[in-house]
């Protein structure tokens, strides 16, 4: 967690452009703001201290907070397992097993489709592999866009 110190301002809120400023640079990558927690305290390093550790006990991780870490931590570990893959396979550039059969990820979420409504047919879920998190998943992609020519 961080913070960003602005001095106090006396007048009205719209009026503290810093202030706005530096809630403006709290935003994801596409530009959409996230939600920041703003307080006033006193400017002595002990009350600092305080608040944010006050703001720490509130957030917590996974909660309120980008897609939340157990999505992250599946990410990271998908990320890892096709990295020792492409390892595996001598760091090819031009991976023979690029989405095959082996390589395709099946979460068990049958009861749940069926409680939704879904499909619980294995040929009509979403596919989703292990090699889009591979290096070689990027140069598969780059060759798709100078094919279509979207890479100029």
């Amino acid at each position: 967690m961080s913070c960003d110190q602005v001095p106090d301002f006396s007048g009205p809120a719209d009026y503290d452009y810093l202030l706005q400023f530096r809630v403006d640079q709290h935003q994801f990558v596409d530009g959409t703001p996230h939600r920041g927690l703003l307080a006033r305290c006193e400017d002595k390093p002990t009350v600092i201290q305080a608040a944010m550790d006050q703001m720490a006990a509130t957030v917590r991780p996974g909660q309120g907070t980008g897609l939340g870490q157990q999505l992250y931590d599946l990410r990271d570990n998908y990320q890892a397992e096709a990295m020792g893959c492409w390892k595996r396979h001598g760091r090819t550039s031009d991976c023979a097993d690029y989405r095959s059969e082996p390589k395709r990820l099946w979460i068990d979420t049958r009861a749940e489709r069926k409680a939704e409504g879904l499909s619980v047919k294995r040929d009509e879920r979403p596919n989703i592999w292990l090699c889009d998190h591979c290096p070689v998943h990027s140069l598969v992609m780059q060759k798709k866009r100078i094919a279509a020519g979207l890479d100029k």
